[in-house]
């Protein structure tokens, strides 16, 4: 059964990465109210769900792509419930997908 705790209000206790801890430390500095919850690595949409009814929201993908040559970066988001084809992204831009390694030095 996928693991989804109670709703939290504060950072937690150890960051799973640098980043991570960033965004939390400006959210206070800006006194920005969240929620949040500890849950399994939500690897299907089956888990995402979960997330979504605990959180009493509706999730979205966030997909940083980038084509080919490397050159270019898009930032993705749609509902978490529509399908994403990366031929037809692919074919909208006229130009194909490239590896994920390149875009990992822009998160």
């Amino acid at each position: 059964m996928f693991y989804v705790s109670e709703i939290q209000t504060e950072a937690p206790g150890r960051f799973q990465t640098r980043l991570q801890e960033l965004v939390y430390k400006e959210l206070e500095r800006l006194q920005i109210p969240f929620e949040r919850v500890d849950t399994d690595e939500a690897i299907t949409m089956k888990d995402c769900a979960a997330i979504d009814k605990k959180l009493n929201m509706s999730m979205v993908k966030t997909l940083f792509l980038c084509n080919r040559q490397r050159t270019r970066f898009y930032l993705f988001i749609t509902a978490g419930n529509k399908p994403f084809s990366s031929k037809n992204f692919s074919n909208a831009l006229g130009n194909g997908m490239g590896a994920a390694t390149a875009r990992q030095q822009y998160i």
